[in-house]
């Protein structure tokens, strides 16, 4: 397969935001799919007219860190959304070069930056390549004691991913650090979503941070924005949560099915909606996180 030249992170336009200041962290976020050309292709970062929604996409995502962060949001050549439906031999060939990207921005980031602690953050495609990102890199105790959070939402990290590659580890607690977020949102009684590659998901609840149910009342405010990261709607209480055990799905339980289901998913799959359902709730309790890893360390 011939792709798109590989992105040369020196060149600022193969960034989506880099958004470098003093703040005293950075956020290294990866976006969700947006290219929707043939399967077997991958994005041109060179050559794309999708950059305004990306960076968008990560303005809207990133708010959930209430703008305290340095974001470095790298382009990458992510698979077209019909590759995903590629045979497993074919797919892992495409992904490894979004992959290799993705990982190289990541490197490059961390050649030049002040070693800051930092979040990782994506959705989708994006935190599918920061999962297998961890899994190459993050056995170094140097690097992940530097992690304050990862977001890995909407995509699978299963239990042999734990077993297999010990240094990722899951959210336990509503204040622990250095963990992975996880979770993918979908109405009760969905079968075969296409956002589940293995199965066995394992799954967090942004709304009590515990396996147990959550009522809406714990819903600190769901948030809506338009294409232009606007914010249009928040509505507090909005949807109860809990974890599906059969499928590791984040089930929204009063959620009106119709008017938020997209087109590109089956009925009931709020895949494009996982950050959006739980935004207050996320970024109060990274908050709470941040101000734990900072006080383990001393720093006020």
């Amino acid at each position: 397969m011939e792709f798109a030249p590989a992105p040369d992170y020196s060149n600022s336009e193969c960034w989506a935001l880099r958004d470098i200041d003093n703040k005293r962290f950075d956020i290294f976020y990866i976006y969700p799919t947006f290219y929707g050309g043939p399967a077997g292709s991958l994005m041109n970062v060179y050559n794309t007219p999708l950059k305004p929604a990306i960076k968008n996409n990560v303005i809207k995502n990133c708010g959930i860190f209430s703008g305290e962060g340095n974001i470095y949001a790298p382009l990458y050549r992510q698979a077209s959304f019909a590759s995903l439906g590629l045979n497993e031999t074919q797919k892992k060939e495409i992904l490894k070069v979004s992959l290799s990207d993705v990982t190289t921005a990541f490197q490059y980031y961390l050649q030049r930056g002040k070693r800051r602690p930092f979040v990782l953050a994506g959705h989708s495609q994006g935190s599918r390549m920061l999962r297998e990102m961890m899994k190459l890199l993050f056995k170094d105790a140097a690097l992940s004691s530097r992690l304050i959070a990862a977001y890995l939402i909407g995509a699978e990290i299963t239990f042999s991913d734990i077993e297999n590659y010990p240094w990722l580890k899951v959210a336990k607690t509503a204040d622990d650090t250095g963990i992975i977020i996880t979770y993918n949102t979908q109405a009760a009684g969905i079968k075969n979503s296409p956002i589940y590659e293995r199965g066995e998901a394992v799954c967090v609840n942004p709304l009590n941070w515990s396996a147990g149910p959550a009522d809406k009342e714990l819903n600190q405010g769901a948030v809506f924005f338009d294409g232009r990261a606007n914010k249009v709607e928040e509505i507090p209480f909005f949807t109860s949560a809990y974890i599906e055990k059969e499928t590791g799905s984040l089930i929204a339980s009063d959620v009106n099915m119709d008017k938020y289901s997209s087109p590109l998913f089956q009925k009931g799959i709020y895949h494009v909606y996982d950050y959006e359902f739980f935004y207050r709730n996320l970024q109060n309790n990274f908050k709470r996180r941040l101000k734990n890893y900072f006080n383990k360390r001393g720093i006020i």
